[in-house]
């Protein structure tokens, strides 16, 4: 049951885990076509950032690496509708000048993946590019449904639609982010101090992070907050106001 819970919990990432967090700067400095660099000086780890010249991209993959300014991303490659700047992006290889949007095939034409269809299309068993399914609808996979729906124990349902106590084996089905032994339920909280904000990250100066399900306590290590200082937080957990109502908004 714990290891369910605690899958279940971390589905939804918030800051990087790190036991010393990086420094981030903005560093003009740096060589030319590096826009990321990597450097550790007096036992401080530091992420300078530079910005690319027009047309051209930061290339990351590892933040932990150096990263150069190029033509094209080498990975990932970006899916129909996702932005993009060059075809080089893009999964299907077509940019479109107009939208900025990585264009793929239209219904009906054939496929080899997904990744090969428009926006709102799959690619069938038959290879061929198929208007995804809609709600109610019988599913398999996640990307045959519709992009406001998920397949949930074999049919397509609207994301965040479920109330606690529906049976699902999908968190992003539930109302409340969170499933636990395939039913919806509401998630845990972050616990906080009498000097903690109400909401939102507080700062980790206890070592670990403690969040309340019920009777039960789960404990994660601090979260780097990706700043200028090498300041950890506790993010909010599922069940926090801050996430809450995520389908409200």
């Amino acid at each position: 049951m714990m290891d369910s819970l605690l899958l279940a919990f971390l589905l939804l990432p918030f800051y990087a885990s790190a036991d010393a967090c990086p420094i981030y700067t903005c560093n003009q400095n740096l060589p030319q076509d590096v826009c990321l660099s990597r450097r550790e000086e007096s036992g401080h780890i530091f992420i300078d950032l530079n910005i690319c010249k027009e047309s051209k991209v930061c290339d990351i993959y590892n933040i932990l690496e150096d990263a150069k300014c190029k033509a094209t991303y080498s990975y990932p490659l970006k899916y129909p509708g996702e932005y993009c700047h060059h075809n080089g992006e893009c999964f299907s290889f077509r940019c479109d000048n107009y939208s900025k949007r990585c264009i793929g095939n239209p219904g009906g034409k054939e496929c080899e993946s997904d990744a090969n269809c428009s926006n709102g299309l799959y690619c069938s068993d038959k290879n061929l590019c198929t208007q995804t399914k809609q709600d109610g609808q019988m599913c398999s996979e996640f990307e045959k449904c519709a992009a406001h729906l998920v397949c949930s124990k074999g049919t397509c349902t609207p994301m965040l639609s479920l109330e606690n106590g529906e049976r699902t084996d999908l968190p992003f089905a539930c109302k409340s982010y969170f499933v636990l032994d395939g039913v919806c339920k509401e998630g845990p909280k972050l616990r906080r101090e009498e000097n903690d904000p109400e909401s939102g990250p507080i700062p980790c100066n206890r070592g670990n992070c403690t969040y309340l399900l019920g009777e039960s306590e789960l404990v994660e290590p601090c979260q780097c907050g990706m700043t200028e200082t090498e300041e950890q937080y506790c993010r909010p957990g599922i069940g926090d106001v801050d996430l809450a109502d995520v389908n409200n908004v």
